[in-house]
């Protein structure tokens, strides 16, 4: 399972990156431990299209990046998620082309209410998080020599930062 970690509030330090938090929404169905992704809306500036973890850009009124991903998180999918049931924060992740830091943090919910599609999510994807890991493909990235990685669901392919995290919440989780 996931281990703990109590450092959940961090606060904003002056940076020349767009500083944004997500929530990793993890739950149980049919005993199948599941995460929420979304799919950005086409229409977007950035990342149109793209699949994400829901959240968005620090906002001063938010005091924190935990409160960010939840708000967030509610704006876009329409699930609040109490601070109690975040458990970790994960280790930021930056994106290559737009300049964002993301700062993600995990949360343990018993079951998922009904969500919503706004302006910016074309849908909610819920994929079974064991079975999603195990699509795992490195690859070269693009203009680049380094390899990537990225994941597969359903034909929709996770790459750039949300890929990234994933793999950061694998060292995590436990198949038993």
């Amino acid at each position: 399972m996931l281990k703990s970690d109590s450092s959940l509030l961090i606060n904003i330090e002056r940076s020349e990156l767009n500083i944004a938090s997500v929530l990793i929404i993890l739950f149980f169905k049919k005993r199948s431990l599941h995460v929420i992704l979304t799919k950005r809306s086409s229409n977007l500036r950035n990342h149109a299209g793209e699949i994400s973890f829901p959240g968005g850009v620090f906002s001063p009124e938010d005091k924190f990046l935990i409160n960010t991903a939840i708000r967030e998180t509610n704006e876009e999918i329409g699930i609040n998620v109490p601070k109690k049931l975040i458990l970790r924060k994960l280790d930021e992740v930056f994106t290559t082309n737009s300049r964002y830091k993301i700062i993600p943090y995990i949360a343990l919910l018993d079951r998922i209410p009904n969500t919503i599609t706004s302006l910016e999510v074309e849908k909610v994807l819920a994929p079974p998080l064991l079975k999603l890991l195990k699509t795992i493909d490195f690859y070269k990235g693009y203009q680049t020599e380094l390899e990537v990685i990225r994941y597969v669901y359903r034909g929709e392919v996770i790459w750039g930062a949300t890929a990234r995290i994933l793999h950061q919440l694998s060292r995590f989780i436990s198949p038993y």
